[in-house]
């Protein structure tokens, strides 16, 4: 039967254990911590503990110590904080990952002193905001004088890194290599210092293999070396960027490829399909991505599957020994120019304007032909692209006198094919000038007799010239009118608004050639109608006078819509004639007139009060068999005397 051991006893065993293994040579097995600090004191023992894996910073930290040795891989969890300190070196073999929050690496106030050394070891950066800065002959990261950068891997974040003189951005010291760096996202900026390269190389040494995946990166050298690849005197390394936004400029070194400087070498580079590259070189003698100033290219290659743009100013070297092409997707376009004496391939598309190199492949010229006596020397365009559209060229818009331009044409009398910006190309071409007399009168066509306010109406319109008919040119027209009701589309207006309307066609061409037309607008179909009567209060016997008037949906009046009014009443004794109505009873009588016009009808009604019949009533004999005798007599009497 087994017993357990009690705490104490267990505790002490292990202790045991621990300290046989030590003093017999062999190191205890680590357990893994993950610490959190909140002074300098906690950062530099957890960094010191072999067990340390994760160090979390809990609160913002000034380091004083002029270095952070990290002796082993451990994470670097800045947690929204900020951590400052002078130098991080990242020993041999070892990787240090930096991520959360935002760390501040200034070595800038001694020599040989970069930001963050990674000379031997190996950097990761997944996030947050990192700014390092070397002193003089060292990298913002990466390596001191004559040290490489190591390796440096980017996959997020907001990074700065700022080289002393001689040294890269992110890459080497002075005479030291780039080493081997990776960017895969986040927001990089690489300034290298005097002759050092933005990303790359130190001065006098090449840029190391770098590769670019994607993320935002702007890389520039003060002066000497590349934007992206060597420091001055240094070769450009291996350089493949395949995605993101990047930036890369230098004055006399090349913006991507080599430093500026006496040296010679191949150079082998690639923009991707998703990359979109703007290389930069302000030195005339320096290429925007290839050899900087002076160097002397020996077999190299450039391959554009991507977008590279050559901002204004900048050149782009095309030397025989440069193998260049440019893919079936690629592009390479700007305000820069492409010169040298070698050749570019080009399977996809060139919309620079300045180009003295050879093309092949995509790469015609489009002889645009006046096509009549007397016409200027055709216009030639050279396109390096599968069609003007993509090519970013403009298709000439001639002029003649007397004549309308159509278009180009393949055939001179206008039977081939129309010729268009998205026209495919396969050869060099010539296209002819279409032309049309010009228009001097526009005849208009409109409906005949009156339209129904609602009802669309349509025009159309013939050009003349000199009396002969060019045919339809309804669709060269713009039509108008004298109100704001009408709605117009294209050749269609319907109207809101009854009377004599002016309608204006002016011919698009030549706006002082137009047509006008008045014509008359009725009143829509009859929706609305108003009963008025006479009286409204009358007496047995009496007789009233209906009228109606009615509007339509648009509020234009029917002034008297009588005549074709029937009227009834409630009351079936009600002597109708017309539109006169005699009530024999007395009671309320409800007046009903039922308007019908064209296939409209509306109906509408009025209430008149009847009253028994009054002295006016009364027969010429004096006698009404409704009131008493004595009544009559006096009346009689009273009317007589």
């Amino acid at each position: 039967m087994q017993r357990a051991l009690p705490g104490a006893t267990l505790a002490a065993l292990v202790i045991a254990a621990t300290t046989a293994l030590v003093l017999n040579g062999v190191a205890a097995p680590a357990t893994a911590v993950d610490v959190s600090v909140h002074d300098e004191g906690q950062l530099v023992a957890a960094l010191a503990n072999p067990s340390t894996t994760t160090v979390t910073l809990a609160q913002d930290i000034d380091v004083a110590v002029a270095r952070l040795d990290i002796s082993r891989d451990v994470v670097l969890e800045l947690n929204g904080h900020t951590l400052r300190t002078q130098n991080i070196t990242v020993m041999h073999g070892m990787r240090l990952t930096v991520q959360g929050g935002h760390l501040i690496a200034d070595g800038s106030g001694d020599d040989d002193t970069p930001g963050i050394t990674t000379t031997d070891g190996l950097l990761i950066i997944n996030s947050g905001v990192v700014n390092a800065t070397g002193g003089a002959v060292s990298a913002g990261i990466g390596g001191g004088g004559g040290h490489g950068g190591g390796i440096i891997t980017i996959t997020g974040g907001t990074v700065t890194a700022t080289g002393g003189q001689g040294g890269a951005g992110i890459g080497g010291g002075e005479s030291g290599a780039g080493g081997t760096i990776t960017i895969t996202g986040g927001t990089v900026t690489a300034t290298g210092g005097s002759r050092g390269a933005g990303i790359g190389g130190g001065l006098g040494q090449a840029g190391g293999v770098i590769t670019i995946t994607g993320g935002t990166v702007t890389a520039t050298s003060s002066s000497f070396g590349a934007g992206i690849g060597g420091g001055q005197f240094g070769g450009s390394g291996t350089i493949s960027i395949d995605g993101g936004t990047i930036f890369a400029g230098s004055e006399w070194g090349a913006g991507i490829g080599t430093g500026s400087g006496i040296g010679a070498g191949s150079y082998h580079l690639a923009i991707g399909s998703d990359a979109a590259v703007t290389a930069a070189a302000s030195i005339p003698s320096s290429s925007a991505v290839g050899p900087g100033a002076f160097w002397d290219v020996t077999a190299s290659t450039l391959d554009v599957l991507g977008t590279l743009t050559l901002p204004a100013g900048s050149n782009l070297a095309v030397l025989p020994l440069i193998a260049t092409s440019v893919g079936s997707e690629g592009k390479i376009t700007g305000e820069g120019s492409i010169i040298g004496g070698g050749t570019i391939h080009n399977l996809g598309v060139i919309t620079n304007d300045s180009v003295t190199a050879t093309v092949t492949a995509n790469n015609y010229v489009i002889s645009f032909n006046h096509n009549y006596a007397g016409a200027p020397t055709a216009d030639d365009v050279r396109v390096f692209a599968s069609n003007f559209a993509d090519g970013e060229r403009t298709i000439p818009v001639p002029t003649r006198p007397g004549f309308t331009f159509t278009g180009w044409n393949t055939a001179v009398d206008g039977s081939g094919t129309t010729f268009e910006a998205s026209t495919r190309l396969n050869g060099d071409l010539t296209v002819y000038a279409q032309w049309q007399p010009t228009a001097d009168l526009i005849v208009m066509t409109a409906p005949a007799g009156a339209v129904d306010a609602g009802s669309p109406a349509t025009f159309t319109v013939e050009a003349f010239a000199g009396g002969t008919s060019l045919g339809d040119a309804t669709g060269d027209v713009t039509f108008s009118t004298d109100g704001t009701d009408a709605v117009i589309v294209g050749n269609t207006i319907t109207f809101a608004q009854a009377g004599h309307r002016t309608i204006t066609a002016t011919l698009n061409s030549d706006p002082g050639i137009s047509a006008s037309h008045t014509m008359m607008v009725a009143a829509g179909p009859l929706t609305t109608t108003a009963l008025v009567l006479s009286e409204l209060n009358v007496g047995v016997g009496d007789t009233v006078t209906a009228t109606v008037t009615g509007t339509d949906a648009y509020g234009n009046v029917y002034a008297d819509v009588t005549a074709q009014t029937v009227f009834t009443s409630s009351v079936p004794t009600d002597i109708i004639t017309g539109n006169s109505i005699r009530f024999p009873t007395a009671s309320t009588h409800v007046i009903t007139a039922t308007t019908t016009i064209v296939a409209a009808t509306v109906v509408t009604t009025a209430a008149v009060e009847v009253t028994a019949a009054g002295p006016s009533s009364i027969p010429v004999t004096g006698y009404d068999a409704g009131v008493t005798p004595w009544v009559a007599a006096h009346y009689c009497c009273w009317v007589g005397s």
